[in-house]
């Protein structure tokens, strides 16, 4: 038996065989809610973030309190209205592994789950970061590269496996061979933005525009074969979103009407979509014929986040839920 990927989303995971989405929202506590109608289906009693899901057995993880280099692996299984604990388990992380860095590949910490184990894989990298130039041996004490997969077991979480390996090297980003007028043209992805080749299917891809031409055009290769370039807009002022898997492209343009998303496909540059675009749209994913996404609006006092989903073939927007709502901060009134 295998279970098919999740697929991603900006605040949790998508189960695309049950079509439930798992989020982490309200007191950072984990929903599940129905695709089609946004229903809250179950939900946790504490604060936790999704790692992975079959068939309604969850497995997701969160900080333990007052420890900087711990974190737990919990379980639990859907049950009515319920996402019931089945078992937690706490890994304790070298010293050195710093999970509040914003350096993007810090910690990556993986879940999968098999038909009787669980295979748990972190990921570490630490380097020097302070101001001066250090020596050699400084440099070198600082650097730490380390990976793990755990095997746990399904019932109770008992480890029964456990193997360091060394971490793959980075590979650096193929770009296309660029003339000195042109240049990599910027992209969101998630809550970041980024500037790198990606991979989709069997195609790098990097979004590129000239300066006497200033539209973006997608260049792709194909593996080991040639490349090629599409044009994708006109607007000097579009604004690129790529998903979350790298498949679809959704160019924002600045117009009057109502289709300013135009939505493309990575590995072909044919156009497939047009929607509207919500301002404040910060990732997006796609799930069938589902286009997932947040929004983030600052008004009257608030900011709210939402998760939104519209129909990716006729634009309508199906439903939002709201993720986290808190009263913006103001600075204080200037001394008299």
């Amino acid at each position: 038996m295998t279970f098919p990927s999740n697929i991603w989303l900006p605040s949790g995971i998508v189960d695309p065989i049950e079509e439930i989405a798992y989020v982490v929202a309200k007191q950072g506590r984990i929903f599940c809610l129905a695709l089609d109608t946004a229903e809250i289906l179950a939900s946790t009693d504490v604060a936790s973030i999704p790692l992975t899901v079959a068939q309604g057995f969850l497995i997701g993880w969160s900080h333990a309190p007052q420890r900087s280099n711990e974190i737990r692996i919990f379980a639990a299984s859907r049950r009515e209205n319920v996402l019931a604990p089945q078992w937690e388990k706490a890994l304790q992380l070298p010293e050195w592994v710093d999970l509040t860095s914003a350096e993007p590949d810090s910690f990556k910490l993986e879940a999968e789950i098999r038909p009787r184990c669980i295979t748990v894989t972190w990921e570490a990298h630490a380097r020097y970061h302070g101001g001066a130039p250090p020596s050699p041996e400084f440099e070198n004490a600082a650097r730490h590269d380390e990976r793990h997969i755990l095997e746990l077991n399904r019932e109770d979480g008992a480890t029964i496996g456990h193997e360091r390996i060394e971490p793959e090297p980075s590979q650096a980003p193929t770009l296309p061979k660029l003339r000195p007028e042109t240049q990599i043209v910027p992209y969101r992805r998630g809550t970041a933005f980024a500037t790198q080749s990606w991979r989709a299917a069997t195609v790098n891809a990097c979004l590129i525009k000239r300066a006497d031409d200033p539209g973006i055009v997608l260049w792709i290769q194909e593996k080991g074969g040639a490349d090629s370039e599409i044009r994708l807009s006109d607007n000097p002022k579009a604004a690129a979103t790529i998903t979350l898997d790298g498949k679809l492209i959704f160019i924002q343009e600045p117009r009057a009407t109502d289709t300013a998303w135009q939505v493309f496909s990575t590995t072909t540059g044919e156009r497939i979509a047009s929607l509207p675009f919500d301002p404040g749209t910060a990732g997006l994913s796609v799930v069938k014929d589902l286009v997932l996404y947040e929004v983030r609006v600052d008004a009257a006092g608030l900011s709210r986040r939402t998760l939104r989903c519209r129909n990716l073939r006729n634009g309508k927007a199906l439903w939002s839920f709201v993720l986290a709502e808190e009263a913006m901060r103001t600075p204080p009134p200037p001394p008299r």
